[in-house]
């Protein structure tokens, strides 16, 4: 059995975000925030009925498991004391997309997969720094609207459960 140490921020849900759309809505909006704070480093999200936990993902995170299995793992996990169960998987936050030789171009992404494998995705470019969101770029895409899914995102429900029976149990260190 593989040990790691995760940092996990948790968030209030407001009430009201029922549909895809108005909880995207939501963390798009907490996003935009993080990119003003410079704190928008890509995180995985795990969505409750009250809450979103935030993982950070970078550093020692991603370097003993891959991004995939971690997001697979979350799908299932097992925290102690908690009875809420996971709805939705997801990242959040600025990432490096490599589009061909040269550097990598800021990407700002919310991506979301519910249990039934349903997705919700809104990304934007950067500015070259990282700073500022290129509004005429946004886009929204979702499965409900029938949009191809976004290569190499998703399918984390159906890893967990069919191709590798992932599971991820929790405890809180007390510091």
């Amino acid at each position: 059995m593989t040990t790691l140490t995760f940092q996990i921020q948790s968030a209030p849900r407001p009430d009201g975000l029922t549909t895809d759309d108005a909880l995207g809505e939501h963390l798009v909006a907490l996003c935009h925030t993080a990119i003003a704070r410079r704190t928008a480093g890509p995180a995985a999200l795990v969505v409750r009925s009250d809450r979103v936990d935030f993982v950070a993902m970078g550093g020692d995170t991603t370097r003993d498991i891959p991004v995939k299995l971690l997001l697979a793992a979350l799908t299932r996990m097992d925290l102690r004391d908690d009875d809420t169960e996971v709805e939705a998987v997801g990242v959040i936050g600025v990432v490096g997309a490599q589009r061909g030789p040269g550097p990598a171009i800021p990407l700002a992404i919310t991506f979301l997969e519910w249990t039934d494998c349903r997705w919700w995705h809104w990304q934007a470019l950067m500015d070259a720094e990282g700073r500022e969101v290129a509004q005429a770029t946004e886009t929204v895409r979702s499965a409900l609207d029938g949009d191809p899914k976004p290569l190499n995102l998703g399918g984390w429900w159906t890893l967990a459960r069919h191709r590798t029976d992932l599971k991820l149990k929790l405890r809180a260190l007390v510091h």
